[in-house]
């Protein structure tokens, strides 16, 4: 097994009881979001990662409209290592049957209640949500880093200087919002992709203890 960076007893700053009826489904969870498929040229082709944090950051504030009481049981995960390179498979963007790619980075929305965990993956061919042990085996095998939902809404910052190419023109088109932004910061973005549990806000954990923490069940 990989050894394990950071030790979880219970969720990152949360303040939820995951007692045996906490949490319920977030049916119908509509919101606006900006599609970041990209094309590829092959399987092996590392791509950027255009919005998909924002994206998330917009199904979390969501969340907190529509569902505020779930807010506390909701996670952004953002998925790297230290090459940024990850192969996902199962990916919208993928051109093979297996959907695999290779991404810098990734960012995906769970929702853990009593009944299991769900992960909201908008780039996924899976189910919208699909349940975490599913996702966790067809799809992921990397390092994550795991920020309660209400600290990446008081926290996340991003000017979208990763969006732009070398002559500063955006790789896709931004959303007609302006940048998220914080009191405390304009771009912090890369603390969220890094893997260095010294770095940032979250816990950062091998695949074991991610798995562990979504699966069992937590108080």
């Amino acid at each position: 097994m990989p050894k394990r960076t950071t030790c979880l007893t219970s969720p990152p700053q949360s303040v939820c009881n995951f007692s045996s009826t906490s949490g319920r489904t977030m049916e119908n969870l509509v919101f606006s979001y900006t599609p970041t498929a990209c094309d590829t040229s092959s399987s092996g082709t590392v791509l950027p990662r255009p919005l998909g944090e924002e994206n998330v950051w917009q199904l979390c504030n969501t969340v907190k409209s529509r569902f505020s009481d779930e807010l506390c049981r909701c996670y952004c995960v953002f998925i790297s290592n230290k090459e940024k390179q990850i192969p996902l498979w199962l990916q919208k963007a993928g051109k093979n049957e297996e959907g695999l790619v290779v991404w810098d980075y990734h960012v995906i929305l769970l929702h853990k209640m009593a009944s299991g965990s769900f992960v909201y993956d908008l780039d996924s061919r899976l189910s919208f949500p699909v349940r975490f042990e599913e996702y966790a085996f067809r799809t992921i095998h990397p390092r994550f880093r795991v920020v309660a939902a209400s600290t990446f809404l008081a926290t996340f910052a991003s000017d979208r200087s990763h969006m732009l190419d070398d002559e500063g023109r955006y790789l896709k088109p931004p959303p007609d919002y302006p940048p998220i932004r914080t009191e405390a910061s304009e771009n912090n973005i890369q603390e969220f992709i890094s893997m260095d549990p010294a770095v940032g806000v979250g816990n950062v954990m091998d695949f074991e203890h991610f798995y562990q923490l979504f699966t069992e069940n937590n108080t």
